[in-house]
């Protein structure tokens, strides 16, 4: 499939959906392929015209062997071979580029291809040559040349339309690369600006929060100084009270068991006291008391009258007590 003249025109690259993504490369190749292919096609044109040139020339050289044809032949012949090579370059740099050897590179061919297109228009005008043109509409032109007088017009009008295509081609895809350039810096420009708002946004609001949670923190570290102060002062009055409470009790107890053990101490002396007297009381009792009952047994006195006789008594205990009790 050729590319048209309307073709270059009219091609407009999908824009990438990311910032700073470029063209696809899909799109990119395949618009170049197109224009390679046209190209390609009008280098086999200008071999087939060359061809025609050369049958032309031997003809001539046969017929009437007109120097001047000659020399007018071997121009055209070197001016389109120098178009083949202008041509190559063109579709080397047809696809877009932005840097500023390629846009030097570009300048440089125009500038080249109006040289050439000046010097096949003043070789037109000289030889008074006309052109023969095939189907317009946008499409890529057949020229046939019929005689030698038709064959410089006929590479200039191919050189022309080589000419043109390129710098429709290049200045579309100049135009392309702008616009894409220009969206892209506007959308660098408007992503710089959202973000920078959001920016300061976003400080504003960590600003304010700041504040807020320093106000809350400040305010809650003061609330719970506060209680740790009111429940230290009501744990030392707790406190406070509790020993006093304490020391009250361990009073009245002291006092309790002082009145207890000042009791005991009585009673131990009362005690002392009665126990004494009791046993005093006995002890006067057995001293003064006489326990030899009144009937006293003539045999008692009749035993001892023998004991004495005889030098001793049978039951000398009994002796001995009852001499206690006497």
């Amino acid at each position: 499939m050729t590319l048209t003249l309307e073709d270059v025109k009219n091609v407009r690259f999908p824009i990438a959906k990311r910032v700073g993504e470029g063209y696809r490369a899909t799109e990119v190749d395949d618009f170049v392929d197109k224009v390679d292919v046209t190209f390609a096609t009008m280098l086999e044109e200008n071999e087939r015209l060359q061809a025609q040139l050369e049958a032309l020339d031997g003809s001539s050289a046969g017929s009437d062997g007109d120097p001047d044809l000659r020399t007018e032949n071997e121009r055209l012949r070197a001016e389109l071979e120098e178009a083949r090579k202008q041509q190559s370059e063109t579709v080397a740099a047809a696809a877009p580029a932005e840097d500023k050897d390629q846009a030097a590179e570009l300048a440089r061919l125009r500038d080249e291809n109006a040289d050439l297109r000046q010097q096949l228009e003043q070789a037109r005008q000289s030889t008074g040559l006309t052109v023969m043109d095939g189907q317009g509409g946008g499409k890529v032109e057949k020229i046939v040349v019929a005689t030698a007088a038709q064959a410089s017009p006929a590479v200039t009008r191919l050189v022309q339309l080589a000419t043109e295509q390129a710098e429709s081609v290049v200045s579309e895809a100049e135009s392309e690369a702008q616009r894409k350039l220009d969206e892209a810096n506007r959308k660098a420009q408007e992503l710089t600006l959202d973000a920078q708002t959001r920016a300061e946004r976003t400080q504003s609001e960590s600003r304010v929060n700041a504040d807020q949670m320093t106000a809350a923190a400040r305010a809650e570290a003061e609330r719970l100084a506060t209680e740790a102060r009111t429940n230290s002062e009501r744990v030392n009055l707790d406190a406070e009270n509790r020993r006093r409470e304490l020391f009250a009790q361990l009073e009245a107890e002291r006092d309790e068991l002082v009145g207890k053990v000042d009791r005991l101490r009585s009673f131990e002396d009362d005690y002392r006291s009665s126990m004494v007297q009791h046993f005093t009381a006995q002890l006067e009792a057995v001293k003064s008391g006489k326990l030899e009952p009144s009937g006293k047994p003539a045999l008692l006195g009749e035993a001892r009258a023998t004991d004495k006789d005889h030098g001793g008594s049978q039951t000398p205990r009994l002796d001995a007590l009852l001499a206690e009790g006497n």
